[in-house]
């Protein structure tokens, strides 16, 4: 029997409105904050030399949580800080806290090194001018850190309580590779589908609502039609793989809508959309 959806879909982001939503964010704030959330985490991950297996870990704490906890009340830096640095332990990558809440100070306030937009700063309660503060000490020393600090640890534990304190992630990479030896995929095939795997666990809410094998399926599917290689497979390569057409159709479909059309509504200086 082929695999089924998590979830039905409610909405476009195929999610029953979640606590953001009924704090008053709207749907298409809601996707772009993701997207601004994704871009800091790889941003940092990067910076803090973590493998993309870590960043990817963080990214799926960071989604379960916020399925959970409104967006609108939890400051974002601390939420990225925090799951980078549960997800850098628990993947034995660990990095000191003083480490982690340094780099994600540097990017929320260096103006040339920010990845991410004022939306952010909105939700923050913090202005343009105060993200910018040229000022501000370049690294977290006394007070402030013990601040950052204390709000890390605090929220280590409000985002294991938001998972349920499950923190065996299941990642689909592993179907994924499977499926390419599999079908004998190439290696530009197998490179474009990892890539496209990454992005829907980063930047988009469907790992929460298909099962790894399936997503693993919609990434490759979504690679394999977008190099034009479909010739090339076996005919209906995804039936002895266990998959459903529908379902990896619908998952290409959003990785579409996201590298479509979430970049031309990214927040502007001035934090409106454009």
């Amino acid at each position: 029997m082929a695999h089924q959806s998590q979830h039905d879909t409610k909405g476009s982001d195929g999610l029953e409105p979640g606590p953001s939503r009924h704090d008053g964010l709207p749907l298409q704030e809601e996707t772009v904050h993701r997207l601004n959330m994704g871009m800091l985490l790889q941003t940092a991950g990067s910076m803090l030399g973590l493998p993309q297996q870590v960043l990817l870990t963080a990214a799926i704490f960071m989604q379960r949580f916020y399925a959970k906890r409104s967006r609108v009340t939890f400051e974002p830096e601390f939420i990225v800080s925090t799951c980078l640095y549960l997800a850098s332990k628990l993947e034995d990558f660990p990095r000191r806290i003083s480490d982690v809440v340094n780099v994600i100070h540097r990017l929320q306030h260096a103006p040339a090194e920010r990845p991410i937009p004022s939306a952010i700063d909105k939700l923050s309660g913090r202005s343009k001018s105060q993200s910018e503060d040229t000022d501000l000490p370049a690294v977290l020393t006394g007070k402030a850190y013990y601040h950052a600090k204390d709000r890390l640890i605090k929220y280590e534990q409000s985002i294991l309580r938001a998972a349920d304190f499950k923190v065996d992630i299941e990642q689909p990479h592993k179907y994924l590779l499977l499926y390419c030896r599999t079908i004998r995929a190439s290696q530009a095939l197998t490179q474009l589908a990892c890539g496209a795997l990454n992005d829907c666990i980063v930047y988009t809410s469907l790992y929460l609502r298909y099962p790894p094998a399936i997503l693993a399926g919609g990434a490759l599917n979504f690679a394999v039609l977008l190099l034009e290689v479909a010739q090339d497979m076996p005919p209906e390569w995804w039936l002895p793989l266990n998959l459903d057409m529908s379902l990896l159709a619908s998952i290409g479909d959003e990785l579409v809508d996201m590298y479509n059309n979430v970049p031309a509504k990214l927040v502007t200086e001035e934090g409106e959309l454009e």
